[in-house]
């Protein structure tokens, strides 16, 4: 218990503690919160002084002391609206293009030519006026694919299931549960999510700098929230913004892990010829009915869930003839037609999604064409992603409809 109180948790009485904590929840206060709460007394009496010092001058004597807008933790709580993104016009300045048009009569420059280009710092067919990428509907692609081929009914019994795990923590109702309990729903369903003798659940990687820090800011990062340490007790409040946070959902999935080790105890859980292989960060454990161990051979730094995900279908590949994959997001149907269409890989995908669609990757393979398929992978890329601006009004089945007839 001694040691507990000493490292295990947090002193919010310290003359110099490391985060201001809030003792209900065990929220962290952002750093414009902790700034105001930790120099709340000294902006009061820097008020009063200047209000004393008014009154011995007698200057605005009826002028009251001006409130102080101080943050609190009751700020923590509203998320504040997304900014719209700005917007930027050019002025028509009679002197500006007065001027443009005597340079080009004096260098001969034909106006036409030069209206014809862009007149920005940057090309509006690959960026907004406020600078952001341009965006593009990536699910168009998937729904266009999925059309080829009919929804298979029945998985296959003799199998592997490779599972994006942020996913099913995105569709859980978080809010007011403890989370040892968020713990427990989520063994749930990754348990019940199909009868098989393996099950890898793939959580994303979450580093400081990151390509895609420009992305996480768009969905809103800053707006969320983070905890100190996770505990078992605390009670989830403002799911959603604790979701935004890249620094929560580390300790989240860390916390997740942990608890599957100890309080929940996974292995009692599993059938006698089940293994459970989960990450968290760049490790990986697995769980079977004898215990848990580290699993160094599926380490890896890899960022994004979905292409992780590739690695542990390799590595189930070797003694599973059928993986089933269960992700709705766009990149993994790519990645998964890509790694099926490899001659190297023998066995047979299919990709799980929303629940009760099912579609077997090899036969999307040969409605596509092997070689189409490989160039997929570039083509999904080219056209717009999280990291890659889309080209404006062109979308994503015009142009692989494109390719598709270019032999």
């Amino acid at each position: 218990m001694i040691e507990l109180l000493q490292n295990g948790w947090t002193n919010p009485f310290e003359l110099q503690p490391t985060d201001i904590v809030n003792l209900s929840n065990g929220v962290c206060a952002p750093k414009d919160v902790s700034e105001d709460l930790l120099n709340a007394k000294k902006k009061g009496e820097q008020a009063y002084t200047e209000f004393q010092s008014r009154l011995e001058k007698g200057v605005d004597f009826c002028k009251p002391i001006k409130k102080i807008k101080l943050q609190t933790f009751s700020n923590i709580r509203h998320a504040k609206p997304a900014a719209k993104p700005s917007e930027s016009s050019l002025s028509s300045d009679r002197q500006l293009f007065a001027n443009i048009i005597l340079i080009a009569e004096n260098r001969k420059i034909d106006m036409k030519e030069v209206f014809s280009h862009p007149l920005g710092c940057i090309p509006w067919t690959l960026a907004n006026p406020d600078r952001t990428m341009k965006k593009t509907n990536k699910a168009a692609l998937s729904n266009h694919l999925e059309k080829k081929v009919s929804v298979t009914e029945q998985l296959p019994e003799h199998c592997a299931t490779v599972i994006d795990g942020m996913s099913i923590i995105q569709k859980i109702r978080g809010e007011n549960l403890t989370f040892k309990d968020l713990s427990g729903v989520v063994l749930e369903r990754v348990l019940s999510s199909h009868r098989c003798e393996r099950i890898d659940v793939v959580f994303d990687v979450y580093s400081e700098q990151s390509i895609k820090e420009l992305e996480r800011k768009k969905r809103g990062e800053s707006g969320g929230i983070t905890f100190q340490e996770v505990r078992s007790g605390h009670k989830i409040i403002n799911w959603r913004r604790l979701l935004q946070s890249s620094d929560a959902k580390y300790k989240l999935t860390k916390f997740i892990m942990d608890s599957w080790k100890e309080e929940i105890n996974v292995c009692s859980r599993l059938n006698a010829s089940q293994n459970l292989y989960a990450t968290y960060g760049d490790k990986c454990i697995k769980f079977s009915p004898e215990g848990f161990h580290d699993a160094p051979e599926l380490y890896s730094n890899q960022e994004e869930a979905d292409t992780r995900m590739m690695i542990h279908i390799a590595h189930a590949s070797e003694n599973f003839e059928n993986i089933v994959c269960l992700g709705d997001d766009t990149d993994v149907m790519i990645l998964c037609l890509y790694v099926n269409a490899n001659e190297d890989f023998s066995s047979k995908i299919f990709l799980k999604r929303c629940k009760s669609r099912i579609i077997e990757i090899p036969t999307l393979v040969s409605a596509i064409g092997e070689e189409m398929t490989k160039a997929l992978v570039g083509l999904h890329a080219f056209t717009g992603c999280d990291t890659v601006s889309a080209f404006a009004g062109k979308r994503k089945v015009s142009p692989f409809n494109l390719v598709s007839k270019n032999e």
